[in-house]
């Protein structure tokens, strides 16, 4: 399969890409680990909260980053939600 993988390990960086994520048809989200246990902050809370905003498929390597693996509940909110 054909596809690009951006490895982004700041919000500095990330600002640089956030407009080059509109164009593809599909995101996967190897962002974060079953191992999050706390709300997402900085940067992590930055790039999920983007993200969710693109309306594009995202497939998750593992458990959806920002959600509890044992709840299911979010751990990062998207911004003016409760």
């Amino acid at each position: 399969m054909k596809g690009d993988v951006l490895s982004i390990s700041s919000s500095i960086e990330y600002q640089r890409v956030k407009k080059e994520l509109e164009k593809f048809d599909l995101l996967i989200d190897g962002i974060l680990g079953t191992g999050l246990d706390a709300e997402v902050r900085g940067y992590y809370r930055e790039v999920i909260n983007h993200l969710n905003t693109l309306q594009k498929p995202i497939v998750a390597i593992d458990i959806p980053s920002g959600l509890d693996a044992t709840t299911g509940k979010p751990l990062a909110r998207r911004s003016g939600l409760p």
